[in-house]
């Protein structure tokens, strides 16, 4: 009889973000990562997170984090909120999850990750393999549960020209591969990218060009977790004799915790934002980080773009450096904060124009590599769009050939691992909660629909006039659009609206509710707009007594 080993994935397989993998075996559970996603457009959505609720009831062993990123840990709130559970990690993943776990008001018991000491927790014993990325504290692991071995690399990249501190521990995975592993879920995020991933030194020669470039203030953004970018852009700042100062709470927060555990070193004088905004430092002696490198609406950059940062007013000289990639479906909104910083008078300097990024994620030759170390039974390929998917799961038959069983799963299949078979044996509907700013909390899809048709049909608003003695009709109705029409087309549409709505109010009874007449003004005129005009704008009545 097989062993009864469940494999979930809640997020990160067919889309950017929302990482999250749930084992099974029985009642008892492992989580690995809790992530959260951006979404694709400005609709007050800050962030999506998975509905961790709709996978029921079970007894959750442990959460444990591969790394920092917010794709990885932005859920863990509700996630610990759902099941209870201890959440492991490393010294610097742990301090960024916990800082969003105070925000959030959830407390937790967090454990840190001894290296060489295994987990246990319930049916699984878990070990951490170092792995190198673009933040510090990576890890892949191995889980052993009934007889079987899973191996889940999280993000990473193999760094092989790195020095040796900085490099994937290629032997630990080689280890396992010899001992039998028999799943591997593996990171396909540069699946479709040739060759192999450099190094972090590989941008310095971009951004010391950029820096010279600049003729003022040089403004850097780039992931607030991304201290090993951070530490580079800063050390080249240094060399130059600028000052460096920080903008936005979250990186600030990010550096002291990576200067604290000695992953952080900055060659630079270090000033407060206020007094590097007070004009006692020359421009051409200033270097800000500025967090924001997704157009988070909050956020220091997108506030600066705006003009109403209290700090730091964008000037013409100025020289904004991007260095990070952009998130899938950012594209158009990062665009856009790109175009306001220029009008604001900004160079701006991204990874489209000068080689000042470099990727933490493996590419084809590193991904081929470390498989046939491992030479799993079977393979799923995560993290990524779903055409990266496609594209790992070619590569490791293309590595393995018939040696290995490659599933290509969509979030929410249930996948049962046995020692000698694999299959898809059910499915589980896992939307994402959209959560807005402050106490909007979550958005359901009433709202987030309404929003949509406000921003592209617009909202008409027939005000009705009744008689406060009996409810009746009283009086010929006005009508107010925004966003809706305008010119010789919009007279005639409203003309008939009016005509409608007055219709429709004088049919109604003495007595009806005013609930009623709404709900029928409202049918009776989006009937209209669409079977007519094919128009689909919100209609909202306003009754008023006379």
């Amino acid at each position: 009889m097989d062993t009864d080993l469940r494999i979930t994935p809640i997020g990160g397989l067919g889309e950017f973000g929302m990482n999250s993998l749930l084992l099974q075996t029985g009642e008892d559970r492992l989580l690995i990562d809790a992530g959260q996603m951006f979404p694709e457009w400005d609709n007050g959505v800050e962030r999506m997170v998975p509905d961790y609720a709709r996978l029921g009831a079970g007894r959750m062993r442990a959460i444990v984090l591969t790394h920092g990123h917010e794709d990885h840990i932005g859920s863990l709130a509700q996630a610990l909120e759902w099941s209870p559970a201890p959440v492991y990690g490393t010294p610097f993943t742990l301090g960024l999850a916990e800082r969003g776990l105070i925000e959030a008001g959830v407390l937790a018991d967090m454990r840190k990750i001894e290296p060489g000491t295994p987990i246990e927790e319930g049916p699984f014993r878990i070990h951490s393999l170092k792995v190198a990325h673009s933040t510090p504290g990576a890890v892949a692991f191995v889980i052993e549960c009934r007889g079987l071995v899973i191996l889940h690399t999280g993000d990473f990249k193999l760094a092989k020209t790195a020095p040796v501190a900085d490099r994937t521990n290629l032997e630990a995975f080689a280890d396992w591969g010899r001992r039998g592993v028999d799943l591997m879920l593996g990171d396909s995020t540069g699946a479709e990218t040739a060759g192999v991933t450099g190094h972090e030194d590989d941008v310095i020669p971009g951004i010391e060009g950029a820096f010279d470039a600049a003729h003022g203030r040089v403004i850097a953004t780039c992931f607030s977790s991304s201290i090993p970018r951070i530490e580079r852009i800063a050390r080249i700042g240094g060399r130059q004799g600028r000052k460096v100062a920080f903008a936005g709470r979250r990186i600030m927060e990010n550096v002291t915790l990576a200067r604290d555990l000695g992953h952080l070193t900055i060659e630079a004088e270090v000033v407060p934002l206020d007094d590097a905004s007070m004009g006692a430092t020359p421009d051409l002696k200033m270097l800000v980080f500025a967090a924001g490198s997704q157009a988070e609406p909050r956020s220091a950059l997108a506030r600066m773009a705006a003009g109403d940062h209290p700090l730091v007013k964008i000037q013409q000289g100025d020289l904004i450096l991007f260095s990070s990639r952009v998130i899938p479906g950012r594209d158009r909104i990062v665009s856009r904060l790109m175009s306001k910083l220029i009008r604001a008078g900004a160079r701006v300097i991204h990874g489209g124009c000068a080689h000042v990024h470099v990727s933490g994620h493996a590419a084809q030759d590193e991904l081929g590599e470390l498989v046939r170390l491992v030479r799993p039974k079977v393979f799923i390929p995560l993290h990524g769009e779903l055409k990266m998917l496609a594209a790992h799961g070619r590569l490791i038959d293309s590595a393995l050939g018939d040696s290995v069983r490659v599933h290509v799963i969509e979030n929410g299949d249930v996948l049962r691992l046995g020692e000698t078979t694999s299959r898809i044996e059910d499915h589980i509907a896992i939307p994402k909660r959209c959560l807005g700013a402050g106490w909007s909390g979550d958005l359901s899809d009433e709202i987030l629909g309404e929003r949509h048709r406000l921003s592209t049909a617009g909202i008409v608003s027939p005000i009705v006039y009744v008689s406060a003695t009996n409810g009746r009709w009283a009086r010929p109705c006005e009508l107010m659009t925004r966003g809706f029409l305008d010119g010789a087309v919009a007279g005639a549409i409203a003309a008939e609206i009016r005509e409608t709505v007055n219709a429709t109010a004088r049919e109604r009874a003495e007595g009806a509710s005013a609930d009623g007449l709404r709900a029928s003004i409202q049918t009776d005129v989006s009937r209209l707009l669409r079977r007519r005009f094919r128009l689909r704008p919100t209609v909202v009545p306003v009754l008023v007594e006379v």
